[in-house]
């Protein structure tokens, strides 16, 4: 480098910083020192500013949280001095990070904002999405979803917009995330997969390193715990190597779940006291207290109540510090703050473009004074009399297009309220026709309650679905299958009875008109199956399927039982519930078949006027 004049032996510095950046931290931070050094002999503020902030985002990584402030702090007077606003603003976000790490949430929020206030300029929008995807996460770590999702959509919008690879593929992580704190995990999964093909293209490892952690929490749940300890360790391995203490806690502690669901109670011991020494080490709050609720949890099963009892505490004390009431109100008031700062400065934006607008048309008709005065006169009468026109015509059209906006949202909820009434009024048609019915074929009140309320809720699952949904039209038929064989899981306690369900459902979707016709018909099956298919057997499987087979709706209910009686008819029902069967197929103009083969397999065919996506 003796040959180079100090400027090029400064960008040399920064280049190798950042080669070794993600893969060799300690490299880039040696790097980054003698950067600074010069930098600071050659007296070239830009660059001091520019490795000041570098070397904390390197400690950042490293989880050196308090090294990464205090560089941080010194760098905001060095970019001030310099009118460097942005590079402030990039510095505002960095320090928020850090404070949601800690647990600082209100103070994370509060230098979020700050950063976001900076980088509205739409010069920034790469900055503005990769802030806005922060604050989303720091809502995420309140368990605020909703809000969180809106903030993560909205940076994804911004990075789509600006082809910011990593901007997309850090949205879609946390999307992922978000859905698998809410056990969504198939919406998860298939985030994790888009975010890892655009963190890929871009040799990130410590976002691929987190992709790993995620997809293995999603084999977990799909209980392939082989593939979901692979990718663990893998994304643990990738921590390791560039020195990441934040991402390998995490790591350790979800391989610590794992151990515990695969048996493997000493590795689950193991993971989570080095998780627990880790976190204690960089101060990373959060972590802490999840590694003192995984071994509070460990010390119970292992009978060990005085240590189950201790890091309890410790648990709850470090939870209440991190969730309280107040912190959580602080974080509300300040979004409220921010907004309308952020209304406040639209409106005086406007104000003031207002008020140019005004000087602008001024000074152009005192020129127009000054060259031909006789003119100017009838030009502004003129004008006046065409402002006055333009204006009249300006509020018609707006007062025409409310009154049609307000006249077509009045047709569209009168049209909403009488279909409301008209569900309303056949679902209570069909409860009472149901009670009708079984009052006159029970005399077991409770059988009766049980089973009708079976039915209610077959078709309360449906309105459900409904409410939930954006489209009143149609309803995904095998999204209402699980929620219905959810709920005989839980109502009849189906795993102490040794009886599982296996599903196999195309993506088809129904208008309510033939759904709830078909949600009775499951209900009918599947408990007639219940009560009276495993009778003397140890164990039981009730398969549903749903195909389409040409233009006809399929849907299948079988169980591998004692089966139908040999002299079984459909002419001839004596059971109310499979009269009911019959009823409801006639109502969707179907057909039905049963057969007995190796127990009792129902079919029923129909034509859905439906869409499969």
């Amino acid at each position: 480098m003796a040959r180079l004049s100090p400027a090029e032996q400064v960008y040399l510095y920064d280049e190798y910083a950042q080669k070794y950046r993600e893969s060799q931290p300690q490299k880039a931070l040696a790097y980054a020192q003698e950067g600074l050094k010069l930098a600071k002999k050659v007296k070239d503020t830009n660059s001091v500013a520019y490795f000041y902030t570098f070397i904390g985002v390197l400690y950042k990584n490293m989880g050196k949280y308090e090294q990464a402030l205090e560089f941080y702090q010194i760098a905001i007077p060095v970019n001030e001095k310099i009118k460097n606003l942005q590079g402030n603003a990039g510095i505002y976000n960095n320090i928020a990070f850090v404070y949601r790490l800690q647990g600082k949430y209100k103070d994370a929020l509060d230098y979020y904002l700050k950063s976001l206030a900076l980088f509205e300029d739409s010069k920034y929008l790469k900055q503005k999405s990769t802030v806005i995807n922060n604050i989303g996460s720091l809502y995420a770590d309140q368990k605020q979803f909703q809000r969180a999702i809106e903030y993560f959509e909205q940076a994804l919008q911004i990075a789509t917009e600006i082809k910011d690879t990593l901007g997309i593929a850090f949205a879609y992580n946390n999307i992922g995330e978000v859905y698998m704190k809410q056990g969504k995990w198939k919406e998860a999964k298939n985030n994790f997969l888009k975010s890892l093909v655009w963190k890929k293209s871009k040799q990130h490892w410590r976002s691929i390193a987190s992709g790993y952690a995620n997809l293995g929490l999603t084999y977990e749940d799909e209980i392939k715990y082989d593939s979901a300890e692979y990718y663990l360790k893998q994304g643990l391995e990738i921590y390791k190597r560039i020195d990441d203490e934040n991402g390998q806690i995490e790591t350790l502690l979800r391989l610590g779940e794992l151990a515990v669901l695969m048996k493997d109670e000493h590795n689950a011991n193991q993971n989570y006291q080095t998780a627990l020494e880790k976190s204690l080490k960089i101060g990373a709050k959060p972590l802490t207290e999840k590694a003192y609720k995984y071994l509070s949890d460990y010390f119970a099963r292992k009978r060990d109540f005085s240590q189950a009892y201790r890091l309890r505490v410790l648990y709850d004390t470090t939870k209440d510090s991190l969730m309280n009431v107040e912190q959580m109100r602080q974080i509300n008031e300040l979004q409220a703050i921010y907004n309308d700062q952020a209304k406040s400065k639209q409106i005086e934006i406007l104000r003031k473009e207002k008020q140019m607008s005004l000087l602008e048309k001024e000074a152009e008709k005192r020129q127009k004074l000054l060259l031909l005065a006789v003119l100017a006169i009838f030009a502004s009468i003129a004008i006046g009399l065409w402002r006055a026109y333009r204006l009249k015509q300006k509020k018609n059209l707006l007062l025409s297009a409310k009154n049609e906006e307000i006249a077509q949202a009045l047709s569209q909820k009168e049209m909403l309220l009488k279909e409301i009434h008209h569900r309303v009024k056949n679902n209570l048609q069909i409860i009472s026709s149901l009670l009708h019915l079984q009052a006159h074929k029970s005399s077991n009140p409770k059988d009766l309650l049980q089973q009708s309320q079976d039915r209610i809720q077959a078709m309360a699952i449906i309105h459900e679905k409904l409410y939930q949904s954006d489209n009143l039209q149609s309803i995904s038929l095998s999204e209402y299958v699980e929620n219905l064989l959810n709920y005989f899981n839980k109502t009849y306690s189906l795993q102490e009875k040794n009886i599982i369900f296996q599903s196999h459902l195309e993506n088809i979707f129904l208008d309510i008109d033939k759904l709830i016709p078909c949600g009775l018909i499951l209900n009918e099956l599947i408990t007639n199956s219940i009560k009276y298919a495993f009778n003397e057997k140890q164990k039981g499987i009730i398969r549903i399927w749903a195909s389409l087979q040409g233009n006809l709706c399929q849907l299948e209910v079988s169980d591998d039982g004692v089966g139908l009686p040999q002299d079984f008819q459909t002419k001839n029902l004596k059971s109310l519930g499979l009269r009911l069967v019959e009823g409801l197929v006639r109502q969707i103009k179907g057909i039905w078949q049963v057969q007995n083969d190796n127990g009792a397999k129902f079919i029923i065919s129909f034509e859905p006027n439906l869409k499969v996506s």
